[in-house]
């Protein structure tokens, strides 16, 4: 299986089994075992990359920035 191929497999079963609930490495590699074949030292790498992608998006979300129609000023005589 091509290297990127299987990271990016990974990466999706990580996110899929703490999508609905909050785990722990431990647990993730428990719950995942049954499907795919990973280890700590494959996970944490994972962790991290998930975790820098989530920090980089929220960083996005706050500089996001729009431009709105500007209503004309109603002047009272």
């Amino acid at each position: 299986m091509d290297i990127q191929l299987k990271r990016g497999l990974l990466d999706v079963c990580v996110l899929a089994t703490i999508k609905n609930e909050d785990s722990y490495g431990y647990q993730i590699i428990k719950d995942i075992k049954p499907y795919v074949d990973i280890s700590e030292s494959t996970l944490y790498p994972i962790l991290r990359r998930v975790e820098e992608f989530q920090q980089e998006w929220q960083e996005l979300q706050a500089i996001y920035r729009f431009i709105t129609k500007e209503e004309p000023e109603h002047k009272s005589n």
